[in-house]
């Protein structure tokens, strides 16, 4: 094996991945972000790296859709986790501007042929709403989660991207864990 570093967005999502829920219902919210990290449930990710989990950097380059497949285990929830490290958006001119600030916008998806599975999203216009699933077009961290896969189906995961991607190309991380 070789050594290899664990950049900031492989870091970033895999802390997300692995945090423990703080709030009152499922996914992020304003109140408690992605939850409380669990430094102890991180490094058994990294210990089971290409046998139990996947960390990855990947580069997604204009028009590309980055697809692998891995198969459901039963009484184990699916959970993918995308990060990337955005562009620099342009600077708002406006207080409190709610427009979108997001340069390279990524989509992560799981479908088991049947079903798409959506990423969380929040609603800036309600924040004490709970997270709900839906295209998220403002985050640079996407996380799917499959609570009851089906033991041996396939669930094909894929990052895709909107528009033209800022520089040609998106460096980002993923985990995936069950």
């Amino acid at each position: 094996k070789h050594n290899t570093y664990l950049r900031s967005d492989l870091g970033k999502a895999l802390i997300i991945h692995t945090a423990n829920e703080a709030g009152d219902t499922p996914g992020p919210d304003y109140k408690f972000g992605w939850g409380l990290m669990d430094v102890a449930k991180s490094a058994e990710l990294i210990i089971g790296k290409d046998q139990t989990s996947i960390l990855q950097n990947h580069t997604l380059n204009n028009g590309e859709t980055y697809k692998f497949s891995v198969r459901g285990i039963e009484n184990s929830s699916l959970k993918v986790t995308i990060v990337w490290l955005d562009p620099a958006a342009p600077i708002g001119t406006g207080h409190n501007d709610r427009t979108p600030q997001l340069v390279n916008d990524l989509d992560l998806r799981i479908s088991d042929g049947l079903t798409e599975y959506l990423p969380w999203k929040l609603d800036v216009i309600n924040p004490s709403a709970a997270a709900t699933k839906g295209d998220n077009v403002v985050d640079n961290v996407e996380q799917i989660i499959i609570d009851n896969p089906i033991e041996g189906l396939n669930y094909e995961i894929s990052v895709a991207h909107k528009g033209n991607l800022q520089g040609g190309s998106q460096v980002f991380a993923i985990v995936v864990s069950g």
